[in-house]
Formats: C-alpha cells, structure tokens, sequence
C-alpha cells in the first residue's frame, strides 16, 4: 500500500520508535492525537481505515505518515498494516495508540523505558488509576474481560483491551496471528507469557 504521505517525519528524533495509530472518522481529534504524539520525537503513521471523513487529510497535514485502506477492515488489519509498513522502514519499536484521545501521548516515554529496560513488551492500563469518561457499566464489564482473560493466559494484568502497547520489532512475529491479522485486544495479552513483560501504570 502506498502512503498518502511520507516525508514529515523525516527529521524525529527517534527514527527507529514508530507509533502506528488506526482510525477511522476520526477527522475531529486526529490532528490533536499526531501533534501530541510527533512532540515526543517519534514517527507516526496513522491508517485510515476506510474513513468517511477527512481523517486521512487532516492526519496528513498535521504531519503523520498516511495510509488508506478503501474499505474497513478492522482495527487488527489497520494496526497490522501500519505496523508492516513501519517495518519495512526500519522500525526497531512499535507502539499502537488509539485515534479518538483516549490516551495520552506523555505516557508513550513510560513504555519505552519499560522497553530499554529490558522488556520485549510493554501494556497500558486503564485501570491502575484513575478512569475517566467510561460509564459504570463498561468498567465492569471492562473488569470482568479482564478478570477471564487472566484465567485463561495465567498472567495478572490490570487491562487486557487497552489499545496503547509498545514492543519491540524483533518481537513482532509472536505478535501476529497466522491469519494475516494482528492479535487484537481479546488475545494479544497471551503472548507476554513468553516474553518479558514490562508492567505499567497508568493515570
């Protein structure tokens, strides 16, 4: 797939570090979430996932790297598509981080000290703080997913289905499933049983 945009994060301060950000009519908060994040001296490639809207044109101008998929295939598919794109770019780190603002670009420093410390990869959580903006209902169904997908991986994680994850690029083939697709939220917590795990916390 060729990008809408390749040339604004030529000069980042960490070329190997690429944040891959998956949206789809995102277009009213999309500049905010690349500024944030391209601050940190990272790259940025957002993937439109068949948007409607204007979230390619304006990611592009807010100076993301921009790639478009015609039609929605899914958060997996668009992360998997950043992530083989960043690659192929020399990526050595990956983060993926959500379109809508949910997540804060500051908090991408704490998971790549987790990474330089030793950690192949690396989880934010929701719920290691405080949780702004879910209803009652989401966070207790939110608590229980997480309380069965610890049962079923035998690991302790305070958020299994939160979109912001760093790893490293070398850990990248445990990360994808044979099928093409990136281990999505329900399921990518299971391969930290055979990495290190850095554990984070997360206002």
């Amino acid at each position: 797939m060729s990008p809408v945009s390749d040339s604004s994060n030529s000069r980042a301060a960490r070329p190997n570090v690429w944040v891959v950000v998956p949206a789809k009519n995102e277009a009213a908060v999309i500049a905010e979430t690349v500024r944030g994040l391209l601050c940190l001296g990272v790259r940025v490639v957002v993937v439109d996932d068949g948007s409607d809207d204007d979230t390619a044109a304006v990611a592009q101008a807010a100076g993301a790297v921009v790639l478009r998929h015609p039609i929605n295939v899914g958060q997996g598919g668009a992360i998997q598509t950043g992530i083989d794109f960043a690659i192929l770019r020399g990526a050595r780190v990956l983060v993926s981080f959500d379109a809508d603002g949910q997540h804060v670009a500051e908090d991408v420093p704490r998971l790549l000290a987790a990474l330089d410390s030793g950690a192949h990869v690396a989880l934010g959580s929701r719920f290691a703080g405080r949780i702004e903006g879910a209803s009652r209902g989401r966070i207790v169904l939110l608590r229980i997913a997480v309380t069965v997908s610890n049962a079923l991986s035998g690991l302790w994680l305070t958020d299994a289905h939160c979109g912001l994850r760093a790893f490293r690029a070398s850990s990248r083939r445990r990360c994808v499933s044979p099928s093409r697709g990136w281990l999505t939220r329900r399921s990518f917590f299971a391969i930290s049983s055979k990495l290190d795990f850095g554990s984070l916390r997360f206002r």
